[in-house]
């Protein structure tokens, strides 16, 4: 995926312990890469925390329709894959070519 450019300017202690997560063999081989690695897990958090708001937040009913919807998606699939294949026949693995 292409990158964009992003300049920032931030505390002097806290650019001080980016760099200290640098390391060639680590995984932050950069700044970049460092501001990157937070942003993502930031991101995760913020969408966990609001995973966790919506469900947390339901009424019996509500999560008692989740559940209902789920387990149709779930029947739904587990048809549509049992229509593909005959019963207890599942495609031969294909070989390798050599070459």
């Amino acid at each position: 995926m292409p990158k964009g450019h992003l300049h920032v300017t931030i505390d002097e202690d806290l650019l001080q312990h980016l760099d200290r997560t640098i390391a060639p063999s680590g995984p932050f081989r950069t700044r970049s890469a460092a501001v990157e690695g937070a942003l993502r897990l930031w991101l995760r958090r913020q969408l966990d925390a609001e995973i966790e708001a919506y469900y947390g937040g339901q009424g019996q009913e509500q999560a008692a329709e989740d559940q209902q919807w789920s387990e149709a998606a779930a029947g739904a699939l587990f048809q549509s894959l049992d229509e593909r294949e005959p019963a207890g026949r599942r495609p031969a693995a294909k070989k390798p070519r050599r070459r």
